[in-house]
């Protein structure tokens, strides 16, 4: 066992996708909330609630799909660009990060309660802006990892956000071919 000084300091980012509709959700929310307030040297809870999307863009003809596309902004309730830019942020910044000392290393986790689809969405999402993952790959990665794919309204937003990738592109590259229309249906 090593002595306190000769340990490496972390902080965590525990960031906290349950949107707390039920007790199970609200006593893991509260939990984690009382244990960075009783030890706040040791990071933080960031809460970003996920709920996914109940439109399925491929029962939409492409134009209406578009149409959706060119307001994501204001029918995404889960606010996936900003809180995955953040999330890069959090993993690629200096390490600049609100609670944490200079010398800490930055330990990001991401969770809802069981991994599979609020994590899937966000992850697999991230796969696709971040990692260079077309759509097959970041939902292969999501089920390799979940030992079970996304399902439902996370399935269907992460459908919705590879679209709206492709629309915008990326200052890295394009997303043309990220494969949206062959995505998990």
């Amino acid at each position: 066992s090593s002595s306190p000084s000769e340990r490496e300091n972390v902080f965590i980012i525990d960031i906290n996708l349950l949107n707390n509709k039920t007790l199970q959700q609200q006593d893991t929310t509260n939990a984690e909330d009382k244990f960075f307030a009783d030890y706040p040297s040791l990071g933080r809870v960031d809460h970003w609630p996920i709920h996914g999307s109940i439109f399925n863009a491929s029962t939409l003809s492409k134009k209406v799909r578009r149409d959706f596309i060119d307001t994501f902004a204001l029918w995404d309730g889960d606010k996936l660009p900003k809180l995955l830019k953040n999330l890069h942020e959090y993993i690629h910044g200096d390490g600049n990060v609100g609670g944490a000392s200079k010398n800490d290393t930055i330990i990001v986790l991401v969770h809802c309660m069981s991994g599979d689809d609020r994590t899937g969405e966000v992850m697999g999402s991230y796969a696709m802006q971040y990692l260079g993952y077309n759509a097959s790959e970041a939902f292969k990665w999501d089920t390799e990892i979940a030992l079970r794919p996304p399902l439902g309204p996370n399935r269907l937003m992460m459908q919705w956000y590879c679209y709206w990738l492709e629309k915008k592109g990326s200052p890295h590259g394009s997303y043309s071919s990220l494969g949206c229309d062959e995505m998990f249906f």
